[in-house]
């Protein structure tokens, strides 16, 4: 006959096993209705207000809106006075000003590279805000499926404390091999070993949350709110394709060419001299009797030396190189487009199975090792096997979960995170798009 205790354990670790991955999921909502834990809209929310990166880029338009301005500023003109011969019987006094005019257009293409420049900081504004929201959304996920894990580790340790007492208590009382003690303190070790990397791998996924919010680990909530068996969804790949030209970082490539045409041809105006336009007043005295005349003058400079041809050279070829740099983040984006679509693809539908084949069945097989071994037709290394099995399970399937959503978000950062005028990225889409059955999209052609 099975040992009572032994038998009462392995049911109540059956019971613990069948609620916790329910257990493990963070609470959302208390009894009131009321939201608990940090959600994503207030992760990204954070995020967006706290990152040093987006405040960098935010500045940086301030920036280039100042060099905007100056970029359109004209010459000031210059006031000279030239005295000559001190006595004041036989002086000389010349009141000059001076007006630069600038030719060939150079303010006009100053203001054209300045426009660009601006346009450009907003753009990559833009992505800076598209790179932190993905990285949120993966960050966000990855830690919400760590905390899942060390609670359904720890789960999982109890069990297996339970059982290894019971199996001592059986081998003290003769009834049972000392093999399946050690077989019991084998298990109860790896669950330790579990619990010890699952909490590590929290405290790092904590910390590049944290990283990603632009907080310190110290100030982050210790509870997220959200559901692990939602998974995202992406548009149709056509969609995908077809939104990579309009992209902020495409868009700012482009821009980018339109600053370095400009410049390249500023740099050619400035191979005109510029010529300077005096106007002003001569005061001779001579025996005490004071006459007044009129100056003007007319100065251009020689471009004798200085012709800026290799001033110009190098304006032209950084205007080819930002071509060549537009293909390159052209190319980039469709790489990581197609990498990034193809692994969420993968990583969905192993996620699925797992949710919806794989996690059923070991917790069957579970189930049925377990009162078979009540019946007396499995041996407690049967059990031990299931557990084993179903707990691994549960291990893929929060790491699969957290893989879904980092490919997700790759693949939304790569299309700029917004197609047909969704946000991908932002945490009312994701409310609203995340399915507990949905179809695994098609994959990449």
């Amino acid at each position: 006959m099975k040992n009572l205790i032994v038998t009462t354990c392995l049911a109540m670790s059956a019971a613990v096993m069948g609620n916790s991955y329910a257990q493990s999921q963070p609470a959302t909502a208390t009894a009131s209705g009321q939201t608990t834990g940090l959600t994503l809209a207030q992760a990204m929310q954070l995020a967006l207000d706290n990152h040093p990166t987006l405040r960098i880029a935010r500045r940086e338009i301030d920036a280039q809106t100042g060099a905007l301005m100056q970029a359109g500023a004209r010459p000031n003109p210059e006031l000279s006075v030239l005295q000559e011969d001190f006595r004041n019987a036989s002086r000389t006094t010349t009141f000059q000003l001076t007006q630069p005019i600038e030719l060939a257009g150079k303010r006009h293409y100053r203001v054209e590279a300045g426009e660009a420049a601006q346009r450009v900081a907003s753009l990559d504004a833009q992505t800076a805000e598209t790179t932190v929201r993905s990285e949120v959304v993966a960050r966000y996920f990855e830690t919400l499926s760590a905390t899942a894990l060390v609670a359904l580790t720890t789960e999982t340790q109890d069990i297996a404390q339970d059982t290894y007492a019971a199996t001592r208590r059986r081998v003290q009382a003769g009834k049972i091999s000392p093999v399946d003690e050690g077989r019991a303190q084998i298990a109860l070790n790896n669950a330790q070993i579990e619990v010890a990397s699952a909490r590590a791998s929290l405290s790092r996924a904590r910390g590049r949350l944290s990283q990603a919010l632009g907080v310190s680990d110290m100030t982050l909530p210790q509870q997220l709110a959200g559901d692990l068996d939602a998974l995202p969804q992406l548009p149709v790949w056509s969609s995908l394709v077809a939104a990579l030209p309009s992209t902020p970082a495409m868009r700012s490539a482009s821009e980018e060419i339109n600053r370095r045409d400009a410049m390249a041809r500023l740099e050619r105006a400035q191979r005109v001299p510029d010529v300077s336009v005096s106007l002003g007043l001569k005061r001779v005295t001579d025996s005490g009797r004071t006459d007044n005349q009129a100056v003007v003058g007319l100065s251009i400079p020689l471009p004798i030396f200085d012709t800026r041809r290799g001033a110009a050279m190098e304006a032209a070829q950084r205007a080819d190189m930002a071509r060549d740099a537009y293909d390159g983040v052209r190319q980039q984006q469709q790489a990581l487009l197609q990498a990034s679509y193809a692994e969420f693809s993968a990583v969905r539908e192993a996620t699925l199975s797992l949710r919806d084949n794989i996690l059923p069945q070991a917790e069957r097989a579970y189930d049925a090792t377990r009162r078979g071994f009540l019946l007396g037709k499995f041996g407690f290394l049967d059990v031990l096997d299931a557990q084993r099995t179903l707990s691994q399970a549960r291990s893929q399937y929060m790491t699969s979960i957290a893989n879904t959503y980092a490919a997700y978000a790759t693949a939304s950062l790569a299309v700029g995170g917004m197609v047909d005028g969704v946000a991908l990225l932002s945490p009312e889409y994701l409310s609203s798009a995340l399915s507990t059955s949905p179809n695994p999209p098609t994959s990449a052609k």
